[in-house]
C-alpha cells in the first residue's frame, strides 16, 4: 500500500510494509474488511487516497449487509443508494423552508434510511387491519389514511414551484409530466428491486408508459410524455433525474446560479417534502395496545423474509 497523497502528520513513518507495525496491522485489518475487487482497486504500490479508501469501505459494507438482509430490507437499502434519497441529510434546518421537517419526522427518516426497526413490536394498522412490521414497511403501501397521495402532491407542488421558478411557465410547456412516488416494497416490485437499485421506479415508469397507451397517445398529439418517479426513500429514478436537470439548466441560465446549486436544491426540497409525508404515515402508525393475532405475525413475518 503506498502513502497518503498529503500526510497529516510530517513525521509520520509509514511503516506499512514492516511486519508487526501498527500501520501494517491496520493495513492488514483494511483489507480483511474489503471485497477482494475493491481491495485490488486501492491496495497496490500507487497511493491510495482517503475517498478511495472510503468508498471502497462502503462499497464492502453494502455488499456485506445485501448478503445478510431480506428481500424487503435489501429493496429499501438498495432505494437509498438512488440520487436524492439523502437530500434530507444535508438540507439546512429552517422553520422557514417549505417544506420542513419536525424533530419526530426527521429521527423516523434516520431509522428508515438505516433499515432500523421503527416500531418495538409487530401489531395491526390502525387504519386498515393489515399486519404493521416492525421497519414500517406497512406504512408505504398502505392504501387507508391519504399517506400514498400526500407524499405525492407535496413532490407534485414543489416541482411545479420549481419549473415556473426556471421559468418554464409549466402550464403552457409541450409536454406531460406525471409524477408519481412508489414503494420497493410493492409486491410487484419486490423481488427486483432487492437486486438492482431503482427498479421499482423504473418499473413504475415504464407500466406508465404503456398503460392505457399513455405514450403513444400523446406523442400523436405533439406532447412528449414525461414519467417523473420517485421512490419511497426520495430517490429518483432516471427520467425523474433528467426532468430536475433540465430544470436546473433552465435555472441558470435565467439566473446565472450554478445549474448543480439547483439540483442540490431541487433534490434536498423533494426529499424533504417526500420523506415527511413518509414520517407522519409511520408515526400515525405506531402501534398503541393493538396485539396481533395469533398467526398473522408469523405469517407476514415469512413473507417479508421469503
Amino acid at each position: 500500500m503506498g502513502p497518503p497523497r498529503s500526510p497529516v502528520d510530517a513525521h509520520c513513518r509509514w511503516d506499512v510494509d514492516d511486519a508487526g507495525s501498527g500501520l501494517q496491522r491496520a493495513a492488514a485489518t483494511l483489507q480483511a474488511e474489503l471485497l477482494e475487487q475493491a481491495a485490488r482497486q486501492v491496495v497496490g504500490t500507487s497511493p491510495a487516497s482517503q475517498r478511495e479508501l472510503s468508498d471502497a469501505l462502503d462499497e464492502a459494507s453494502l455488499r456485506g449487509r445485501l448478503a445478510l438482509d431480506s428481500p424487503a430490507v435489501r429493496a429499501a437499502v438498495l432505494s437509498e443508494t438512488l440520487p436524492g434519497a439523502s437530500g434530507f441529510l444535508t438540507a439546512i434546518p429552517s422553520k422557514a423552508m417549505k417544506p420542513s421537517m419536525e424533530p419526530a419526522e426527521f429521527r423516523s427518516e434516520v431509522q428508515c434510511r438505516l433499515a432500523a426497526e421503527v416500531f418495538q413490536e409487530e401489531g395491526y394498522c390502525p387504519l386498515g387491519d393489515s399486519v404493521l412490521d416492525v421497519h414500517g414497511f406497512h406504512c408505504s403501501v398502505c392504501t387507508c389514511g391519504g399517506d400514498k397521495s400526500a407524499a405525492q402532491h407535496a413532490a407534485r407542488n414543489l416541482t411545479y414551484f420549481y419549473a415556473a421558478s426556471a421559468g418554464c411557465r409549466p402550464d403552457l410547456e409541450r409536454a406531460a409530466v406525471d409524477l408519481a412516488i412508489t414503494s420497493p416494497q410493492r409486491q410487484a416490485a419486490l423481488q427486483r428491486a432487492s437486486e438492482v437499485a431503482g427498479s421499482a421506479a423504473q418499473l413504475y415508469e415504464d407500466y406508465w408508459r404503456t398503460d392505457l397507451n399513455t405514450e403513444a397517445q400523446c406523442s400523436q398529439q405533439g406532447i412528449a410524455f414525461v414519467p417523473m418517479v420517485a421512490e419511497r426513500s426520495g430517490g429518483w429514478g432516471a427520467s425523474g433525474i433528467q426532468v430536475l436537470q433540465q430544470l436546473a439548466r433552465k435555472a441558470q441560465a435565467r439566473d446565472g446560479k450554478a445549474a448543480s446549486l439547483h439540483m442540490q436544491e431541487y433534490l434536498e426540497g423533494l426529499n424533504v417534502a417526500v420523506r415527511r409525508a413518509n414520517a407522519q404515515a409511520v408515526l400515525k402508525r405506531a402501534p398503541g395496545t393493538a396485539t396481533v393475532a395469533p398467526g398473522a405475525a408469523d405469517a407476514a413475518r415469512a413473507l417479508l423474509h421469503s
